[in-house]
């Protein structure tokens, strides 16, 4: 929660910083003499707790989306041009399989921590929903912009074995959020 000088008691702030280091400016005061406080396990609770809970899942699902799928990217590369060559596509993509989503479970563990998404259901369903999503977007828009098939072509691309395959490990992706839940 902010802290502000008398001069500007009128004004709140509050932030939640991705940065590792707890992100305090030296002196611990920010621009305008506003002192930031960044515990990322405060509850916030008030009038706009709810409304702050799901954003907290949104902002934890779209990093979750972001940092698994760079690890995906530079796996995906791999495979296609290391692992597919050698044993066929389907193989690689299961061999693939096991090594994102064990990626996936240790990041949606950490971020979880990080952000303090409450161990309830309705959150992690956000979480995991948000990052599924746009999952989907951003596979749909590489498929359309980087590789110049239609959105047509690219969905009807899950009618084959192979990424109707990946499909399903990018929906347990998605589900491992709420996954954790049950598994404490």
């Amino acid at each position: 929660m902010a802290r502000l000088d008398p001069a500007i008691q009128s004004n709140t702030l509050k932030r939640q910083s991705l940065w590792p280091l707890d992100g305090r400016l030296k002196g611990g005061h920010g621009v305008f003499g506003v002192r930031i406080d960044l515990n990322r396990n405060d509850s916030r609770e008030g009038r706009n707790g709810k409304a702050e809970r799901v954003f907290t899942a949104v902002k934890a699902g779209s990093a979750y989306f972001g940092i698994v799928f760079g690890a995906g990217f530079v796996l995906g590369v791999l495979r296609y041009l290391v692992v597919a060559p050698a044993v066929g596509e389907r193989t690689a993509v299961l061999i693939e399989m096991p090594v994102i989503l064990a990626v996936s479970w240790v990041v949606s563990r950490w971020l979880v921590g990080w952000f303090g998404v409450r161990g309830a259901l309705g959150p992690r369903l956000v979480m995991g929903a948000v990052a599924f999503g746009v999952l989907m977007g951003a596979e749909a828009g590489l498929a359309v912009f980087g590789f110049g098939r239609t959105l047509a072509q690219h969905i009807a691309g899950y009618r084959e074995t192979t990424p109707l395959i990946g499909l399903l490990g990018q929906m347990v992706f998605g589900l491992i959020p709420v996954i954790q839940l049950w598994r404490r």
